[in-house]
């Protein structure tokens, strides 16, 4: 049962990985895909648990693509120390929480569509394609905006200083460089910056200020004027 579980599980990832790597016109990009989705689902969870507390609903760690796979590990690893063929894990205790099971449930209907766009994509795909920019909506075009615009809600939920918006400014040119393949990014990538900032902080402080009714207004005057 073991081996079987296993296998699933590692299929479940593979479809997801294989359909964002293909996304890719070079194999770099490629890569660079695989990179965004393996975190894409923990990032929004993390975001959500700084929000509201989840409990055991949603943990960001059970949102990593791999996670699959560290389940049914840790689920017979489990099973194997409480029939006591091991001794490895004494004192180790594996328990199942509801955010484990929506996780599995998420990566596996995930994984369908995966599977399903993966077949029906490549048959629009077109050889003179190769080794150009990577153009589609499953790689840099959808991740670079969608990070900028998560990690925005972040640091003004967090009450950032201006450093993290810097920081944030500097990150994002970097990943529309390595998108572009050259120093300069157009425009629509520089108005794609600020408007996903800028949207990101405005819902971000709207939040803040939701879950600090509290908070001292001079704070959050200073915050913004920071910000202008």
């Amino acid at each position: 049962p073991y081996f079987l579980c296993l296998i699933v599980a590692t299929f479940i990832v593979y479809t997801i990985l294989s359909f964002f790597f293909t996304r890719a016109n070079t194999r770099r990009d490629g890569i660079i895909g695989i990179g965004f989705i393996m975190l894409f689902f923990c990032i929004i969870t993390l975001l959500i648990e700084n929000i509201v507390d989840t409990k055991d609903i949603l943990k960001s760690d059970h949102f990593i693509i791999y996670y699959p796979i560290s389940f049914v590990h840790g689920l017979f690893n489990n099973l194997a120390i409480i029939d006591g063929l091991t001794a490895i894990g004494h004192g180790y205790k594996f328990e199942v929480v509801p955010s484990m099971i929506i996780s599995l449930v998420f990566f596996t209907l995930f994984s369908v569509l995966c599977g399903y766009l993966f077949v029906r994509l490549n048959k629009l795909e077109k050889s003179e394609n190769t080794m150009q920019i990577s153009n589609s909506w499953f790689s840099f075009k959808f991740f670079i905006p969608a990070y900028i615009f998560i990690e925005s809600i972040q640091l003004a939920v967090n009450l950032a200083a201006l450093e993290g918006i810097v920081i944030l400014i500097i990150a994002s040119y970097i990943g529309y460089v390595i998108y572009r393949r050259s120093l300069k990014i157009t425009k629509r990538d520089i108005i794609t910056i600020a408007i996903c900032i800028f949207v990101g902080i405005i819902i971000g402080e709207v939040i803040f200020r939701i879950n600090h009714t509290n908070v001292d207004d001079e704070i959050i005057i200073h915050y913004i004027r920071m910000l202008i």
